[in-house]
């Protein structure tokens, strides 16, 4: 019990400590967030009575709307080389499962990305195609990254799409493990890439920013602000989305002082709900669970057993009472196989899951040693499915 007390107070003390993290960080975000707004209420007061003015203008609303698509091709993808500049530095990350708070996070992250994406791709194809003028690389500039950025958003929904259709089809829970990862070795490549969109749109812009008459500089004056005032409402957005999971740090260090929670009822919840587990404790979760099925699989197979001797011995004079005891047996018996059995198809179908995607050598080498457990436990669990089997169709001949 000490050991558990110990144990219990640094759970605790590690909860209390990501708490303060998160407020911290709350505090911060919070004086960025008034800034901002401030920022957006500023420039809202000294360009909005301008907008019907320029509206009424259509060369010029063309000519900033073309503006705006290549300042944000050129921004995003700049960022984007940085950002992947720095996942390749900071090395192979953790493959966890989705916690359980950011589960409907996580499909709005995606939902949202999509929508914007494809907003932004009509766009830029309408942008492309409409009569302004500009040159001939611009336009094949735009439409070609139009294509690209559509290939990024379908392909990544649709792999989500085949997954999910194959889980149904068996019956199966969706892997909560993320399926959008990539290796290491391709983030160099994407960086490459990402920054040529980059250099292609600020030449596309430069050659554009030539075609454009006297009247240039407003209209690039308006793409930029609106860009800007873009950026800060989808940063408030995504604050404010972030901020949600926070309550969950809340709650469980409540519970852990009002409920009295045991070590391994909080690490079970901080897995669940705030970090979730990796590859490998999944895993082991998981087999400990179909071992309780096997445990309980076990126990209804010796009692079907002793249930066959048991009818058995009652006279075929009184067939109702032998079939209503074998139908009894035949149904707990059953229902405990089939349990055993959909454990290990969600095993099975995750496992594969786990296989076809990429692992560092850290992963592989602790999969492997699970898998070749698991393999043997499932060559064990084939020969007590059978002897189930064989005690069901026996039992079911001697209850008629």
């Amino acid at each position: 019990m000490p050991n558990d007390s110990d144990e219990r107070k640094l759970w605790f003390e590690y909860i209390k400590t990501l708490n303060e993290r998160q407020l911290q960080k709350s505090q911060r975000s919070g004086i960025t967030t008034y800034v901002l707004l401030a920022t957006l209420v500023g420039l809202l007061y000294r360009f909005g009575p301008q907008i019907p003015q320029f509206m009424a203008q259509a060369d010029k609303v063309r000519a900033s709307t073309t503006i705006f698509v290549l300042v944000t091709v050129a921004v995003s993808s700049f960022y984007g080389a940085v950002l992947g500049v720095e996942i390749f530095c900071a090395g192979e990350g953790d493959f966890r499962a989705t916690p359980k708070s950011a589960e409907a996070l996580s499909r709005t992250f995606y939902g949202s990305f999509a929508f914007v994406g494809v907003a932004f791709i009509c766009l830029e194809v309408w942008t492309a195609i409409s009569s302004f003028p500009q040159t001939k690389f611009t336009k094949y500039f735009l439409l070609t990254h139009a294509l690209w950025l559509a290939v990024n958003i379908a392909f990544p929904l649709f792999s989500y799409r085949r997954l999910a259709k194959e889980a149904k089809d068996i019956k199966n829970p969706l892997p909560r493990f993320s399926p959008f990862r990539y290796p290491r070795r391709a983030v160099l490549p994407s960086v490459a890439w990402t920054f040529i969109w980059s250099a292609l749109a600020t030449v596309s812009l430069e050659q554009y920013l030539r075609t454009v008459p006297g009247y240039g500089l407003q209209p690039f004056k308006a793409a930029g602000i609106t860009l800007i005032a873009m950026v800060i409402v989808i940063y408030m957005i995504a604050r404010s989305i972030g901020n949600a999971t926070q309550q969950q740090y809340f709650g469980l260090e409540r519970d852990i002082v009002l409920n009295r929670m045991t070590p391994e009822e909080i690490r079970e919840r901080y897995l669940r709900d705030l970090s979730g587990p990796d590859m490998a404790q999944w895993l082991d979760e998981a087999v400990i669970t179909l071992d309780r099925k096997e445990e309980h699989l076990q126990q209804e197979l010796d009692s079907a057993q002793g249930k066959v001797k048991e009818i058995s011995a009652i006279s075929v004079a009184y067939p109702a009472e032998r079939k209503e005891r074998a139908a009894l047996a035949i149904n707990r018996l059953r229902k405990a196989l089939e349990d055993c059995v959909y454990e290990y198809d969600v095993l099975s179908f995750q496992t594969d899951f786990f296989v076809k995607s990429y692992k560092t050598p850290e992963e592989n080498e602790a999969l492997n040693r699970r898998f070749t457990a698991w393999a043997e436990k499932y060559r064990a669990f084939r020969l007590k499915a059978a002897e189930a089997t064989r005690v069901l169709a026996e039992l079911t001949k001697i209850g008629g």
